[in-house]
Formats: C-alpha cells, structure tokens, sequence
C-alpha cells in the first residue's frame, strides 16, 4: 500500500479516517500541552522542545536550528533581532522513506503567540486550556498550535496506516517568532533548501470562512517591509521650539504635527490592506501612548496582504 498514490483505494482512505478519528482524544491532549506552554517572545524554548518530542514520537527525525543574526545582516530582508536567540533555536523535523520513489511534502508552521493581554478579559486563564461546547480555548490555540498539532496528528494517522511503507518524504519546520516577522526565516531557507524542496508545501496558518467552515488557501502573494522615516519641520524640534517644549504637544494645541502622527496619516491613506506598526526612533513625551519623536519616527509597514484575518480578528481561542 503506497501513500504516494494519488487514488487511494476506498479501503485505505477509509483506514486513514479512522485512525484520524481514533487519535482525537490524544491529539486534544497533545494540543492543551502545547497551549500551556507560554510562548510569548523569550519564552519560545519550552513549545520548540515540546515540538520537537511530538514529531520524534512519530517517527521523523527532529533537529534543532540555530539562528545566527551575522548570517542574516546581508540579506535583503534584514530586520535586527528584538532579543538575543540564545535558547530559542527552531525545529526541523524529517521522515526519509526507505525508497525514495514516492512524492514529497513540506510541513509549516509556528509556535510562538501574541502576549496575553490582560487576564482579567479572559473567560478562562489564557494558557490554561478550556474545553467548552466542543472548542478548545486558550492563547494560541489556533493561532497556531492547532495547526501545527493537526500535521502531527496527520503523520501519526498516516504512520499508523502505512507503518515502515510509507513512502511519503515529509520534511517539517516550526519556527518561534512567526509573529515577530519571521526574521530568521530567510536563513533558514536559504541554510535548508535542499532539505525542504518539496512536490507540495503546506502551511498551518492561514484563514477560515468563519468559526466552523474550514477554508484552503491555495496561493499567498507574500510579504514587502520597508521602513519609512519621517522629519517633522526643523522649527519642531525640542530646542526651537516655545519655551523649550515641543509644538506638536497638546499642551500647545498640536500647531505643528509631530513625525509618528504624520507616519499614521500616510498609513491610512496609503495602506489600504496590511499591518501598519508607528514608533518613535527619539525619546519625547508621552502622548496617547505614543513616545514621540523630537525629530523622526521609524515607521516600519508590513503589507500582508492575503492575511486579512490580522485585521478582522483570529479565530475563537486565538
């Protein structure tokens, strides 16, 4: 029986769906460890190694990948790290078939989350996972360790299935800053080409039609960063300005704009379908809890333009 036929016959599509059905219980274990893992940025390690034990349990041969910031500082898309990434090393997962005779597929996706937020606005504690009416809830719960959880519970219905005939080459990578703009990812693929070439690859994060219709995304158009600096007036600046403050403050009825207050402004004129992040590059007063500039602020913008779900909100349990 060879998985790398494309017309499987009845008897084993329907063994597979079994073995789906039948690992339910343990891959919702499985998930709800994972959820407990509090991986916000710095604390990444504890659901990489989590990761890691979940596909050598499967069969596939995982490996850690460290990133090294001096190999990335001449690449085009270069984005300085916000923390050291000491202890943070991403994982490569690899199952090679004992003949390579039969297709080929790429697993991706990733483990970090968003902060929390404040506690007190979660029904439940956020990494303490909740089952109620049939969803799971907890940070990061589908964005995006049930994804992830999902090719792990694939590979182990296909492993169960298939056993050592399963001449499917599958090779699997979960990265740790997905949500911080993926900054080692161009290393990696760059380090790693010929390990994740591929027939098919399929990511585990992308949009559904709504909270209870799956949705296949077939294509993405990918991602452009640029950063845009903008001077506020000469006469703007702390030392020239009326009494030594700044004119754009409130203080003084904002006669002047101040740099982040213009970046936005071209934002929402301009950016009609991304991800727009301000901030200041000089230390100022705090306004509307903005820093702002004295001078200029950096004003990064990343387009994203085939996620829309970052501006309409994830999923329930995100």
């Amino acid at each position: 029986m060879s998985a790398s036929n494309p017309s499987l016959d009845p008897g084993a599509r329907r063994a597979i769906l079994d073995a789906v059905k039948a690992l339910e219980g343990e891959s919702v274990e499985r998930l709800s460890a994972l959820v407990r893992c509090k991986s916000t940025l710095g604390d990444e390690a504890g659901a990489l190694d989590l990761m890691a034990a979940n596909y050598e349990s499967v069969g596939l041969a995982p490996r850690r990948i460290a990133t090294d910031p001096d190999a990335l500082r001449d690449h085009p898309g270069f984005s300085p790290p916000l923390i050291s990434y000491a202890g943070r090393d991403n994982v490569a997962a690899i199952h090679t078939p004992r003949e390579a005779k039969g297709r080929s597929l790429t697993l991706q996706g990733h483990v970090d989350v968003v902060p929390e937020g404040a506690e007190d606005l979660w029904t439940t504690p956020p990494f303490e996972p909740s089952v109620r009416d049939g969803r799971l809830y907890g940070r990061g719960a589908a964005d995006d360790k049930a994804g992830v959880m999902a090719h792990v519970a694939a590979i182990r219905a296909l492993a169960e299935v298939f056993g050592d005939e399963l001449d499917l080459g599958i090779a699997v990578f979960i990265e740790g800053e997905e949500e911080y703009g993926s900054r080692s990812f161009a290393q990696f693929l760059a380090d790693n080409a010929d390990v994740l070439r591929s027939d098919v690859i399929v990511v585990a994060d992308s949009g559904n039609w709504d909270d209870r219709t799956p949705g296949l995304t077939v294509s993405l158009r990918g991602n452009a960063r640029f950063t845009l600096t903008v001077r506020t007036l000469e006469h703007h600046q702390g030392a020239d300005t009326l009494l030594g403050h700044q004119l754009h403050c409130g203080e003084h009825a904002a006669v002047g704009r101040d740099a982040v207050h213009v970046g936005n402004r071209l934002a929402l004129e301009h950016v009609s379908d991304g991800l727009f992040h301000a901030r200041s590059s000089c230390p100022g007063r705090l306004a509307n809890g903005f820093r702002i500039a004295k001078v200029r602020a950096s004003v990064p913008t990343l387009f994203a333009t085939s996620r829309r779900q970052h501006r309409r909100g994830r999923s329930h349990g995100a």
